[in-house]
């Protein structure tokens, strides 16, 4: 009967169609919290604004600080131009301020620098990241690889380790 008022009621432009749902008799789900389409924006420390999408984001339970997300994008107006990255999943300890992506995640920014890695983690708290399944990227002066990386997200430091290579072009 609900489902016939929602679907008949946009024929009918000026009218409105209330009801109400008995709390003991609603369906309960298992999971705490779970979203599909979920977007985040706002502005980082300097005031550069950001957008984080996930296709889900899903919460298992109260007692599990581990929000798990798929489908990620985000993008960050940087002051050479915008920056994005991608990623299929991710997993946030909310407790410990920890963003862990798993499988390939591919950054790219306006400027000709685009990098691809995996095995992702990136502590929120002390503003580092750290990728330990390969990384390859290009830059607008050549190629680069490595079995691994670390980053000072402050201070732009990247350290490449493990059969390190440069190409300069």
């Amino acid at each position: 009967m609900i489902t016939a008022a929602m679907v008949i009621s946009p024929l009918f432009p000026h009218s409105e169609v209330s009801f109400l749902l008995d709390r003991n008799k609603v369906a309960l789900t298992h999971e705490r919290f779970a979203v599909t389409g979920a977007v985040y924006r706002g502005t980082d420390d300097r005031g550069r604004a950001f957008t984080l999408s996930a296709g889900q984001a899903l919460q298992h339970s109260a007692h599990d600080a581990i929000l798990e997300m798929r489908e990620l994008h985000a993008s960050l107006n940087m002051t050479n131009g915008l920056a994005s990255v991608e990623a299929p999943s991710a997993r946030y300890f909310i407790d410990k301020e920890k963003l862990q992506v798993a499988g390939p995640t591919r950054f790219s920014e306006s400027g000709g620098y685009k990098l691809q890695t995996s095995g992702v983690t990136i502590d929120i708290k002390t503003r580092k990241a750290f990728a330990d399944g390969g990384v390859t990227g290009t830059l607008p002066t050549g190629t680069f690889s490595a079995q691994s990386m670390s980053v000072d997200l402050d201070t732009h430091h990247v350290v490449l380790d493990g059969r390190a290579r440069l190409r300069m072009q």
